[in-house]
């Protein structure tokens, strides 16, 4: 969901074959729909930016064609009038497969765009195809990628299963969910060219294990800190790590938690992680990946979905914390209500989102007051 300058917001959906936008006024009435023919094969990302906004597209390039277009990011008006694009080829990033195993963001600085996704690399000598993260600096007043796209980015991640990017300053911030190298949840902050990097959840296992027990949920950028929403099983319970399970962990409940570090110490030593709510003691109930929704710089709120035992949706259960990832107030919850891959937005003083179920659209609220 996005905001629109004239009060009204719109939804953004993908199938297939197109991108839908539905635009709605306060009373949730459709007021415009369209749809865009997606330019390519996949469908990689959506960005809303102040003055435009993104898409970005790919295409497979199984044959290791260096000249082939793999990625192509377009920009739009605020109505979605084509402008212009952004290419990157198979040769300047290595890519087979773009967006592979990942979910990639975009975020913006003035006149720079940074879209943090993942890929399928080149085969390498060894006779296969890793994957990686693959991030690209764009200059959007003249549509060009700027920075250097190879095979080994100096914020290098492999596996990279899930992808979060916000600007701080000049700087951009990054958040992989690696397996392997590095085998963590991990924080990078720079410009590019170079990096600061740290360790916000390490992760135990064998390095490329799949299985990791873990996944991320959000990036927010506080006054003082970094958040990072994610889940996690009780690692203590865990025999194994392969690429398909986490042996000896007779069920994979996960607690609800978040991982701060002060904006201006990325040590290791600074990070905590603070747990929202406990799931892996003997609860009756499980906890899905949590949402991380950004209020004012000192204000957040955390969702998730709380299912039985038999994985039925069991409500949304939601908790505030500080710019710190302190816990404010008690834990809420709202009986019967669902989330979806919808990101929650804060609109009039509550938050927002849709679910899409059975040809039905329902949209939820909470009041923050």
């Amino acid at each position: 969901m996005i905001h629109n300058s004239d009060g009204t917001f719109s939804s953004i959906t993908v199938d297939e074959n197109n991108v839908h936008i539905e635009s709605y006024d306060r009373n949730y009435k459709v007021t415009a729909s369209q749809k865009l023919p997606l330019e390519l094969e996949y469908y990689g990302a959506f960005y809303s930016g102040k003055q435009y906004n993104y898409i970005a597209y790919g295409q497979d390039n199984k044959e290791e064609n260096d000249n082939k277009e793999v990625i192509r990011v377009v920009r739009y008006d605020k109505s979605f009038n084509r402008i212009d694009s952004a290419s990157v080829t198979g040769g300047q990033s290595y890519t087979i497969q773009p967006f592979r195993s990942g979910s990639g963001k975009m975020d913006e600085n003035g006149d720079e765009l940074v879209f943090h996704t993942s890929r399928l690399r080149y085969t390498t000598p060894d006779g296969l195809n890793h994957q990686s993260q693959l991030t690209l600096i764009i200059n959007t007043s003249t549509m060009r990628v700027t920075n250097d796209t190879g095979r080994f980015q100096k914020n290098h991640v492999s596996h990279s299963f899930d992808q979060y990017v916000k600007y701080d300053g000049k700087d951009h911030v990054l958040v992989d969910h690696g397996d392997a190298y590095p085998r963590s949840i991990v924080l990078h902050k720079g410009n590019g060219t170079q990096y600061s990097e740290v360790d916000l959840v390490p992760i135990p296992g064998s390095i490329g294990a799949n299985a990791t027990g873990v996944s991320v949920g959000g990036l927010e950028i506080s006054s003082t800190h970094y958040l990072t929403a994610y889940n996690t099983v009780d690692h203590s319970k865990v025999k194994k790590y392969t690429s398909y399970e986490l042996e000896g962990l007779e069920q994979d409940v996960r607690d609800i938690m978040i991982a701060t570090v002060p904006r201006t110490n990325l040590s290791t030593g600074a990070v905590k992680n603070i747990t929202l709510a406990q799931y892996t003691t003997g609860s009756d109930k499980i906890g899905s990946v949590p949402k991380l929704v950004k209020i004012d710089n000192d204000h957040f709120i955390v969702l998730w979905q709380e299912f039985d035992q038999q994985r039925t949706p069991f409500g949304v259960k939601y908790v505030q914390v500080d710019g710190s990832g302190n816990v404010v107030g008690e834990v809420q919850s709202f009986p019967k209500f669902l989330l979806s891959e919808c990101e929650p937005i804060v609109t009039d003083n509550q938050l927002i989102w849709f679910t899409d179920k059975k040809g039905k659209r329902v949209f939820y609220t909470i009041p923050l007051s």
